[in-house]
This record gives C-alpha cells, structure tokens and sequence, in this order.
C-alpha cells in the first residue's frame, strides 16, 4: 500500500494505516525533538503529544502530500511551547564559560532553529 493510500485511510479513522504512517516517521520526530530540548524523556513527552494531537485532528490534514510536514509542524509547536513552559533557556552567565567549540555549536544550532522557524512560517502561508 502506497503512502497515499495509508494517508487515505487514517484520514477515514483507519488506526492501522495512521500507525504505519506514524512508524515511518517517529525516528525523525523524536530526533528533532531531542534537538529542541536536549533531554531523551522530553523528547519522547513531545513526540508522544505529537502523535496523540496528529491523531485527533488528522481529519483536518488538508495536502495528503505534506503529512511529514505536517506532522512535523505540529512537534515544533509542542517543542516550542514545551520550551515556554518550562522556560528551558540557558542564562548568559553559562553561555560565557563555554569553550569556543561549544558555543560554534550553539550558534549552528540557532542557525538552524531559525531556519525551521522561516520554513514554518512559507508552510503557514501555503
């Protein structure tokens, strides 16, 4: 069965074809995930709230096509208000005692939160 067709099918309340979708992906959700929070349990928390709120509104899935970038979304979202919650935001104080290494790795790994961000937001306006 093709991806479209599992998409189909979750959309008509088919919990085995939603779960196959989900298999596909959970790798990649919880790894972006893990990159939001550093913390395995939390991501797995986020990962989890992402599939319970992909599960309930998966009738609203409007492109079959973008699921994975819907899906993904939706976890940034959770990340994100997972992050305003627990405001997991390291003082400036530490950011000052890292080595350089440390802090060229902070830097990537802003770069690249902005970048989902700016793509967050072209998806927004699709």
């Amino acid at each position: 069965m093709s991806e479209q067709q599992m998409i189909k099918k979750a959309k008509r309340g088919n919990d085995k074809a939603f779960q196959e979708l989900i298999q596909k992906e959970k790798n990649k959700l919880y790894r972006m995930a893990y990159m939001y929070v550093k913390n395995e349990n939390d991501a797995l928390d986020i990962v989890q709230e992402t599939i319970y709120k992909a599960y309930i509104s998966m009738k609203k899935l409007k492109e079959n096509q973008y699921f994975s970038t819907w899906l993904t979304r939706i976890l940034i979202n959770n990340a994100l208000d997972f992050i305003k919650k627990n405001k997991r935001v390291i003082p400036i104080e530490e950011m000052e005692g890292l080595h350089t290494t440390e802090v060229y790795q902070v830097e990537d790994h802003i770069d690249l939160v902005d970048a989902i961000n700016h793509c967050k937001t072209s998806i927004k306006q699709l």
